[in-house]
C-alpha cells in the first residue's frame, strides 16, 4: 500500500511506475510450481500458490481498476489458470481496462487455457529457452513431473496461433538468449506454428517494439 501510494515521487521521463509484479507460485526444479496433477514423486502433492484464487482475483481486480499493470509469475500449470482466472475476474468487473496483463514463463500450460490468453487480451511472456532438453529438463524436470508434461512446453507456441501479437520472449538476464538455440528449441515446436513463431521473435526483438502494450497500442 505505501509503494502504490508512493509511487509518483519515482516517475521520471525514464520510469513509470504503473506495474506490479505478483509471484503466482514457484519453479519446478523446487517442486514449488503449481501444478494441476501431483508432482510423481510426491503422492497428491501439487506444489504451492504463494496465493489463494479469490484473494489473487480481487488484488488483481483492485490493481486493474486502478490504472496499473499486473505482470504475474507462473510456472506450473495450476499457477497459469489461477492467473488467468483472476485477470478474467478483472476484465468482468472494470471492462477491457487499459493494460494488457503479461503472465510470465508458462512453462506448464493446460491446452484448455491456451485461447483463454486472446480471449482475456493476456500478453504470454513465454520463453522458447526453457523449452530446450538441457540437464535442467531431463535432470530435474523430467522425474518429478514426467515425459507427457515436459512434451507440452512446446506445445506453448499453439498460443501465437490464438493471437499473433502476445509476446514472446527472451528472460533476460535469468537465461541467455541464443536465436541459434532457440532455432533448435524450434524442432521441438509443432511444424504448422514453427514460421509463426520465427516471425514473431523477430518481431519481439525490433528496437523500440513495446514489451506489453496499453490498450490501443500496436
Amino acid at each position: 500500500e505505501q509503494l502504490i501510494a508512493g509511487r509518483e515521487q519515482f516517475r521520471s521521463e525514464r520510469l513509470r511506475p504503473d506495474a506490479v509484479k505478483i509471484y503466482v507460485d514457484g519453479v519446478l526444479e523446487g517442486e514449488t510450481a503449481a501444478l494441476l496433477e501431483p508432482y510423481l514423486d510426491r503422492k497428491d502433492f501439487l506444489g504451492t500458490l504463494n496465493y489463494e484464487p479469490e484473494p489473487l482475483a480481487q488484488a488483481v481486480t483492485r490493481l486493474d481498476g486502478m490504472g496499473l499493470q499486473v505482470h504475474m509469475h507462473a510456472v506450473g500449470d495450476r499457477a497459469v489458470r489461477v492467473g488467468l482466472d483472476a485477470i478474467a475476474a478483472a476484465r468482468a468487473a472494470n471492462g477491457s481496462g487499459t493494460w494488457m496483463h503479461p503472465i510470465a514463463h508458462l512453462q506448464l500450460i493446460d491446452p484448455a487455457d491456451l485461447p483463454r490468453f486472446a480471449q482475456l487480451n493476456v500478453a504470454a511472456n513465454y520463453q522458447a529457452l526453457w523449452a530446450y532438453p538441457d540437464a535442467y529438463i531431463i535432470d530435474l524436470n523430467l522425474p518429478v513431473v514426467g515425459e507427457d508434461r515436459v512434451r507440452l512446453r512446446p506445445q506453448a507456441a499453439r498460443l501465437v496461433q490464438f493471437q499473433p501479437m502476445n509476446l514472446l520472449a527472451p528472460k533476460v538476464p535469468a537465461s541467455n538468449f541464443d536465436l541459434i538455440l532457440c532455432r533448435n528449441v524450434l524442432i521441438y515446436f509443432p511444424r504448422d506454428t514453427k514460421r509463426l513463431v520465427i516471425d514473431h521473435m523477430w518481431r519481439a526483438l525490433k528496437p523500440g517494439r513495446p514489451r506489453t502494450r496499453r490498450k490501443g497500442q500496436r
